[in-house]
């Protein structure tokens, strides 16, 4: 799935369908035929296409009150940047739009997708259905119980595997990890000389590595 995404990035122009699911947090292509869209999915796409619709008209009704308009007049023959859409006459499903042009919609509503801001990394949003059309992911955790210890730490872990790689980790052991977690949060990996009962139980209650039998 990521692999899939990060080849859609080097799309300068979308669909409105392409955009709302990759809004959503997948590839347009990889969603199974017949199965069912994700809860929301079609409010957001009705509210694209609905905004795309209304700046087309306002910008024809701009355009055309601009004068010396012929058959011959190129579309989009004078710029008008209040608007988003106005790339086309008339709306269809072949109908795309520069990238930047969603960037700039979803940001006026509020929104910031992760594949439409990529370098936002530490808050990787996806709109989502679940109590509104443009509730996001963020506001859903913040709602969820405070994280406890364990969840606190694997953050810290999180950021460390990101940081050395798994490759580097890995050899080092049980011990070794929660000592290098240690130079990057004192207050949630107190020092460690040797496995304690501590360090196995958060590995054991943990996903993100795996140590070989005996580590």
């Amino acid at each position: 799935m990521k692999d899939a995404l990060e080849f859609w990035r080097f799309r300068k122009r979308l669909t409105v369908r392409e955009a709302t699911c990759l809004a959503f947090g997948f590839a347009p292509s990889d969603w199974p035929e017949g199965e069912p869209l994700p809860k929301g999915w079609s409010g957001l796409f009705t509210a694209l296409a609905e905004s795309i619709n209304s700046d087309i008209a306002q910008y024809r009704s701009w355009n055309d009150s601009q004068g010396n308009v012929t058959e011959k007049t190129p579309w989009r023959s004078y710029p008008c940047p209040e608007l988003i859409f106005y790339d086309i006459s008339t709306l269809s499903e072949a109908s795309t739009f520069k990238v930047e042009c969603f960037r700039k919609w979803f940001k006026i509503k509020g929104l910031k997708p992760h594949f439409f801001y990529p370098e936002n990394q530490e808050n990787k949003m996806i709109v989502s259905g679940e109590g509104g059309l443009f509730k996001v992911e963020q506001e859903q955790q913040a709602k969820l119980p405070s994280k406890g210890v364990q969840g606190k730490r694997e953050e810290v872990l999180t950021r460390l595997i990101k940081k050395r790689g798994l490759g580097y980790l890995r050899p080092l052991g049980h011990l070794g990890v929660w000592q290098e977690l240690t130079k990057e949060n004192t207050d949630r990996f107190p020092p460690r000389d040797k496995r304690d009962e501590t360090i196995k139980k958060f590995f054991l209650q943990q996903n993100q590595i795996t140590f070989k039998r005996g580590r």
